[in-house]
């Protein structure tokens, strides 16, 4: 499953904004231009699924926080639509069979979905402590060619639908899909109770239809800022110790990965040590205080380096590698992976990620990152009036676009040229205003 686009309205600086993903994505702009907000947005979907929307919007700091700074209040909702593509080999997994077990069959081999999730929440009222609540939520579940199954829609407790009609599917078999909803005398309290004001519909049933693969895929989304000071500091043990945000815990993270997912241990070993030369083995020891921190053995030398030893690009790239291997996560958002990583080594990772299952959104100014990826996977996202805007960077001039995919002509160079007025830092005062406003 891939997530192939969001649409974000009122949520920061992203106040009508539609992003598409490719398996590698690469954003690119000025400073000021909302990719941290475009982030944040990423980030607040994941928490809302992985926990509820409550969760979300005081993990970013509140709805006065988010909300569109140009907007009243109470005026237009914050709202979120993320798409993403099943495959047949994700419907055709345990959760498929579950979910058709009393039928004795499986779904259709070949069958693939596209599947649409949004939902719109607003304050009640222009006061700072006014509640917030959800307007409306939709679910929306096509095949691979568009063809619509089902369209959900729940405003409160009441909801509506619309079946489509489908040549592979006939009509129990789609009510089957998004299970209970579809069912004769659904009742919300025969399934316990309806949602609150503040609660999903999809992610509070998420175990019992097919938007639960949608939901748990949205919610293993991860974002990384690593800093090599805090991927430095020692970690602990934990039965699913993950990576922080930015580098903490790269011991507990690294010692999971070796005991659980071996294979994925074995290529960060070996990606460290074609980076690192004279690199014999990388081992997770326990220290005085009950932690445990991170051991690097050189050929040639008597005692392993800790990592208070080695330099800032060996650790950021190490923890750089358990974020690209680790497989618990759907998709990586990694901030300027540029930073304190080599060229050469910043190349090696990136050839990485085209290998990796999962897909990888960077944000960067990095020329070497620039010039490396397709051009064609690269977006330009820029700032106008506070609000944010994104485009594909091939798409800025149709006159370019040839060049810039044969290569006639550097992305970097053309981004730091001047050409593209959008992709100019703006004045102090101009920023200054945008940030205020």
């Amino acid at each position: 499953m891939e997530i192939r686009r969001i649409k974000v309205a009122a949520f920061k600086s992203l106040y009508d904004l539609e992003a598409e993903f490719d398996h590698l994505s690469v954003v690119t702009g000025p400073n000021g231009a909302g990719k941290s907000n475009l982030v944040d947005a990423l980030t607040f979907l994941s928490d809302a699924h992985r926990h509820d929307l409550e969760f979300a919007v005081s993990r970013a700091g509140g709805y006065e926080n988010i909300a569109h700074r140009r907007t009243r209040r109470a005026k237009r909702p914050i709202s979120f639509e993320v798409e993403a593509e099943v495959s047949a080999e994700d419907l055709s997994g345990e959760r498929g069979v579950y979910w058709r077990r009393h039928l004795g069959e499986q779904w259709p081999s070949d069958l693939s979905l596209r599947m649409v999730h949004g939902f719109s929440f607003h304050a009640a009222s222009q006061k700072l402590l006014a509640d917030f609540e959800i307007l409306e939520e939709w679910l929306i579940v096509s095949d691979a060619a568009g063809q619509l199954l089902v369209d959900l829609r729940f405003r409160g407790q009441e909801m509506t639908h619309t079946i489509g009609e489908h040549t592979q599917l006939n009509a129990g078999e789609i009510a089957e899909l998004v299970r209970p909803f579809l069912d004769k005398d659904f009742a919300w309290d025969q399934w316990g109770r309806a949602p609150g004001a503040t609660e999903l519909v999809v992610t509070g049933w998420r175990y019992l239809n097919v938007a639960g693969l949608l939901s748990e895929h949205v919610g293993r989304v991860k974002v990384f800022q690593l800093s090599p000071h805090l991927s430095r500091t020692s970690g602990v043990a934990t039965p699913n110790a993950e990576l922080g945000r930015f580098g903490e815990n790269v011991p507990g993270a690294a010692d999971n990965l070796r005991r659980r997912s071996p294979d994925a241990w074995q290529r960060v070993e070996e990606a460290m040590r074609s980076i690192v030369p004279g690199l014999t083995q990388i081992t997770i020891v326990p220290t005085e205080d009950r932690r445990l921190a991170v051991q690097f053995k050189e050929r040639g030398v008597g005692r392993p380096w800790n990592s208070a030893e080695v330099s800032d690009g060996t650790i950021q790239t190490f923890a750089l590698l358990i974020a690209l291997f680790d497989p618990r996560a759907s998709m990586l958002m990694i901030e300027e992976p540029e930073n304190a990583v080599h060229p050469w080594i910043l190349r090696h990772l990136i050839d990485l990620t085209t290998e990796s299952p999962r897909q990888i959104l960077f944000t960067t100014h990095s020329p070497v990152l620039l010039d490396y990826v397709n051009p064609e996977i690269v977006w330009l996202m820029w700032m106008r009036e506070g609000r944010s805007a994104l485009r594909r960077f091939t798409s800025m001039d149709p006159d370019l676009t040839a060049d810039l995919v044969s290569g006639k002509l550097s992305l970097f160079e053309t981004y730091v040229s001047g050409f593209f007025p959008e992709a100019v830092p703006r004045g102090l005062s101009e920023v200054l205003d945008e940030v205020d406003s």
